[in-house]
């Protein structure tokens, strides 16, 4: 099994446990369920297209924008700062709009996903990042059994690795170092499968929790 294989199938575990604790977990989570189950409808037309040998750009272009909005709102909730909320959301609509500009206004597709994944990656590391700092102060609750905290870790972890890797992708296909590219992009994948566990017990973490509660 190559671990592109593994990575695409990686994204079912925390779909999984989405699906088995949908109900049970507060509306937050319940929501990321909804997301998850949607990116992997997505994922499987992208592969079942990349089989099929056609292009599945503009399908990851718009998970990209998808997993852009669906983030920054979930994370948004737990920041305990209305200003920076409202400068969030603004940011975000500012994001969305121009996304549908370039689209519509004939941009290169590639031009579109490679930029906006960067501005992706740069905002989702601060909000995670905000997160992960404010969940670490949480004290009412052990911090590997904090639900947004692990959720926050996964997306410092996960939006990271994709921005080390996009620039560094960039830097050595243009000198064409095919091999250690190929390196850097498995290794992207096996972030991306701890990432998918940290989701699925992200989601089971919020069912205890909700369950200890009642």
């Amino acid at each position: 099994m190559t671990f592109g294989l593994a990575s695409f199938i990686s994204i079912f575990l925390p779909a999984i446990s989405g699906a088995i604790f949908l109900n049970r977990t507060d509306k937050l989570f319940k929501y990321f369920s909804y997301f998850i189950f949607l990116i992997c409808g997505l994922e499987c037309i992208a592969n079942y297209l990349f089989y099929a040998h056609q292009s599945n750009l503009m399908i990851y272009t718009f998970s990209l924008l998808l997993e852009t909005i669906a983030f920054t709102l979930i994370l948004n909730r737990s920041i305990k700062n209305s200003f920076l909320e409202k400068v969030i959301v603004l940011a975000l609509l500012v994001y969305i709009i121009s996304f549908f500009y370039f689209i519509f206004y004939g941009h290169i597709i590639t031009e579109i996903d490679s930029e906006y994944r960067m501005i992706t990656c740069v905002l989702l590391i601060f909000l995670g990042g905000i997160t992960f700092i404010q969940q670490s102060k949480n004290m009412e609750v052990h911090i590997l059994t904090n639900p947004m905290f692990i959720l926050s870790f996964s997306v410092l972890l996960y939006y990271g690795s994709t921005l080390f890797v996009h620039g560094a992708l960039h830097i050595i296909l243009a000198k064409s170092f095919s091999l250690v590219a190929k390196q850097i992009w498995n290794a992207h994948s096996v972030i991306n499968i701890i990432t998918n566990i940290l989701f699925a017990y992200a989601i089971w973490l919020s069912y205890r929790q909700k369950k200890l509660s009642l």
